[in-house]
């Protein structure tokens, strides 16, 4: 697990080289940063989605709180209040702290937050599934002829 100081460096670091491949100074990403308001729809959804997995997770791997929060380095009062969605703006490190003690990469816990957040939903807030199509054994794919 990384400390704190090295979560950051590395955190800067992936930003510095984000904003390099886009050829972009500090003070233009800055700029770009003010233009570009957190969208609170989004910003809900995230944090949703964050708690939801979290929680989730831990049950399916039959984890208790104190578990998650010990080998997490964290107060076991973070982890249910994160997971009761009562933390409305958590520091990444702590995310990363909070992954680590559910035993997933934080990289691939994020993407999966992500891909959560983005689900659509329907009228009553509920996930709306797409249908996955049946794949055969033919050139293109499907069973479509």
């Amino acid at each position: 697990m990384l400390t704190r100081e090295e979560f950051n460096k590395g955190f800067g670091e992936a930003i510095k080289a984000a904003r390099e491949e886009q050829g972009l100074s500090r003070a233009q990403l800055a700029e770009r940063m003010r233009r570009h308001p957190v969208d609170p729809e989004w910003y809900l959804r995230r944090l949703a989605a964050l708690c939801t997995l979290a929680f989730h997770i831990r049950k399916q791997k039959k984890l208790t709180h104190k578990q998650v929060a010990e080998r997490g380095k964290l107060p076991i009062r973070f982890v249910r209040d994160f997971e009761a969605c009562n933390i409305h703006n958590p520091d990444s490190y702590l995310v990363y702290c909070l992954a680590f003690g559910l035993g997933i990469p934080y990289a691939k816990f994020e993407k999966r937050v992500d891909r959560l957040a983005k689900t659509p939903l329907d009228e009553d807030d509920r996930p709306i599934r797409k249908k996955k199509k049946k794949r055969c054994g033919c050139p293109g794919g499907s069973d479509e002829q």
